[in-house]
C-alpha cells in the first residue's frame, strides 16, 4: 500500500486505515460532495513520500496538517479536537508540521 495518496485515489479498504477525518471526507467525496484537495498520509508515511506528493500540489501555497488517527473516535471514547492542527503551513514546512501533529497524538 502507498504511504501517501490523494483522497480521491484511496480505496475502500485503505480509507479505513486513514482515520475518521479522512474517512468522512472520503464518504463525502464518494457522495459527489465537493471536498478540498486532500492528501492522506498513512502511519508509515515518510518525509520523502510527503514531499514527492507535495510537488503535485504546486498551485497551492499553504496547507492544513491535522491528525486523523483511527482511534480518535470510537465506541470507547472520542478524542476529536485533542490533537494539534497546523494551519497555513508552507510547503517547505509541511513535514515539520506532520511531526508536530504526530507528537501531539503520541505517534512520534
Amino acid at each position: 500500500m502507498r504511504s501517501v495518496e490523494f483522497l480521491h485515489m484511496v480505496t475502500t479498504g485503505e480509507v479505513a486505515l486513514a482515520g475518521g477525518k479522512a474517512n468522512g471526507l472520503w464518504e463525502a467525496y464518494k457522495a459527489n460532495v465537493e471536498v478540498p484537495v486532500t492528501l492522506v498520509g498513512f502511519p508509515n508515511a515518510t518525509q520523502l513520500e510527503v514531499r514527492m506528493q507535495l510537488t503535485n500540489l504546486t498551485k497551492f501555497q499553504r496547507f492544513a496538517v491535522r491528525s486523523s488517527g483511527i482511534s480518535e473516535d470510537g465506541a470507547k471514547g472520542s478524542f476529536a479536537g485533542q490533537h494539534l492542527t497546523k494551519l497555513n503551513v508552507e510547503a517547505s514546512a509541511v513535514w515539520e508540521a506532520v511531526e508536530e501533529v504526530r507528537a501531539s497524538a503520541g505517534q512520534s
